[in-house]
């Protein structure tokens, strides 16, 4: 859960990030407008899951960027020298100056980290549902002990009906980014096919041909687990 100083403060961190996106053409004020109005820096990232919480969703798809940056300088290209190695005046060896090639600019890993769902910022809706809690002073018992009836806010997907759909939750995601930025062959196959790699259900050998083509495509599917099953699994450590 996060109180009323964090949700602000994961939301200015997320807006901090989404205002570093430099690509010509986009419109990064007009993208921040429409989260705002459709509640992704309110909505959760899953109903039960993972950051199942308000605000949940701004923090797991911050995690998502920052374990895809790791991955894309674990799998950068090799150093390449610039200037040769010298030697000093005293003789001593000057190292050489080196830089590291990166496959995928800073751009494509904001654009496809923080955003690859937001699809789900109008996905979900509050409700209340009994549950007991048990506990020595519960006012009912059976089995498991005393217990009283107690309701708690959840989760669920709200009704097709009641929201836009514009395909399904992938290609949800690439035609809401596209509107606001211009997105790359590659960045939009893989938004496009996100959820798709996730699902039991899938064409695995259409998925395979994504992954083996688009290695951005296996970064965020990576990036997407450990942060949701490691990062943000208050039970792993």
């Amino acid at each position: 859960m996060l109180d009323e100083q964090q949700l602000v403060e994961v939301k200015n961190e997320f807006i901090s990030l989404l205002r570093n996106i430099k690509r010509e053409g986009s419109d990064i004020d007009g993208l921040i407008s429409w989260m705002e109005t459709n509640g992704f820096f309110s909505a959760p990232a899953t109903s039960k899951y993972y950051c199942s919480f308000e605000g949940g969703l701004a923090l797991h798809s911050i995690n998502v960027y920052k374990t895809m940056c790791r991955f894309a300088k674990a799998f950068a290209s090799k150093k390449e020298t610039i200037e040769p190695a010298k030697f000093g005046a005293k003789g001593e060896i000057i190292p050489a100056v080196e830089e590291t090639k990166y496959k995928y600019d800073q751009d494509t890993l904001l654009i496809i980290g923080l955003l690859h769902s937001i699809y789900k910022s109008n996905l979900f809706e509050k409700y209340f549902k009994n549950e007991k809690v048990y506990s020595k002073y519960g006012k009912k018992k059976d089995e498991g002990g005393f217990y009283d009836w107690v309701s708690t806010p959840g989760y669920k997907v709200v009704d097709e009906s009641e929201r836009e759909i514009y395909g399904d939750s992938g290609f949800s995601s690439y035609f809401i980014i596209s509107e606001f930025i211009p997105l790359t062959t590659e960045e939009s196959v893989v938004l496009a096919n996100f959820n798709e790699l996730l699902s039991d259900e899938s064409n695995k050998a259409s998925m395979y041909q994504v992954l083996s083509k688009y290695p951005l495509a296996s970064i965020l599917l990576s990036a997407s687990v450990i942060s949701s099953y490691c990062i943000e699994n208050p039970n792993l450590f």
